[in-house]
């Protein structure tokens, strides 16, 4: 992919901050990163404009090395993907509280009844994958209580930074 002119992904990579993260300006930069320094390329984020892209390496003084790219979506095929994005909100209850956990999710399907499933299946696999260590959530104890089309999600004025709830 081609960046726009003046985008700082096209001055090549680039430190962020004081951090040892390289930035690519394509994919064939951090495959080219990656290969150098003996490690792979993985998939670290996904939304409905863009993937993200990681290889992460230490450096001879020990320190980690990390170089990203984030391939952004032609707006048409981006708008399509947001179009099948869901808002999934699921709960469970850890040491007598409940502990809240909300996923945007592409699922594949052919009714709503179908994508509303697996939009709530691909949302407790991320919650299990990417929380389970910190608060216990997993597959079995997850319980939705929100699955919304993305383009039918809106704040609600009167609470300012509240959740997001399904239009009325």
């Amino acid at each position: 992919m081609t960046p726009a002119p003046g985008d700082a992904a096209a001055r090549g990579p680039t430190r962020e901050g004081r951090e040892d993260v390289l930035t690519a300006h394509d994919r064939a930069g951090i495959d080219a990163w990656a290969r150098a320094m003996g490690t792979t390329v993985r998939q670290v984020d996904e939304d409905w404009e863009s993937i993200t892209y990681e290889a992460e390496s230490t450096g001879p003084d020990g320190v980690r090395l990390r170089c990203r790219y984030r391939y952004r979506i032609p707006p048409v095929a981006a708008m399509r993907r947001l179009a099948r994005t869901h808002v999934v909100g699921m709960v469970h209850e850890v040491d007598g509280a409940r502990c809240h956990h909300v996923r945007r999710v592409i699922p594949m399907g052919t009714t709503d009844s179908e994508l509303r499933h697996n939009a709530v299946l691909i949302a407790s696999a991320l919650i299990d994958l990417q929380r389970h260590g910190r608060c216990g959530a997993g597959v079995a104890t997850l319980v939705p209580y929100m699955v919304v089309p993305a383009l039918e999600w809106e704040v609600r004025p009167t609470d300012g930074d509240a959740p997001r709830t399904p239009k009325a």
